[in-house]
């Protein structure tokens, strides 16, 4: 069994909550966790999934900031390699950091199915 845990600190354009998701990249994505951030715009995810092979992990972060369109926002994050640990209690954490959200981001694209 593959596990990862995520401790986040994400700093928030206006202070609401946005909605984030820990997924596993394999032939069709696999949720692994899901959650939102609180008022301080910090957020922690955890999951684990039995794979024969190496999994490849993301955060996906769906968010409204500076933008008025009808979808989300969408920024996904790779958790590095050696933050995928076997068994079910991670062994390590990724901090993914401060992120101003109102900003660009390469990659970034629009969902609005999630």
């Amino acid at each position: 069994m593959l596990a990862m845990d995520d401790k986040d600190d994400v700093a928030l354009v206006h202070n609401t909550n946005f909605l984030i998701f820990l997924v596993v990249c394999l032939v069709l994505d696999s949720l692994l966790d899901e959650g939102f951030s609180n008022k301080q715009g910090m957020f922690r995810l955890a999951g684990s999934k039995k794979e024969l092979t190496t999994i490849d992990p993301k955060v996906n972060i769906y968010h409204r900031c500076n933008y008025d369109g009808l979808c989300f926002k969408k920024i996904s994050i790779k958790i590095p390699k050696n933050f995928v640990t076997e068994g079910a209690t991670p062994a390590k954490t990724f901090d993914i950091g401060d992120i101003n959200l109102a900003g660009k981001f390469s990659g970034e694209s629009t969902d609005c199915l999630n």
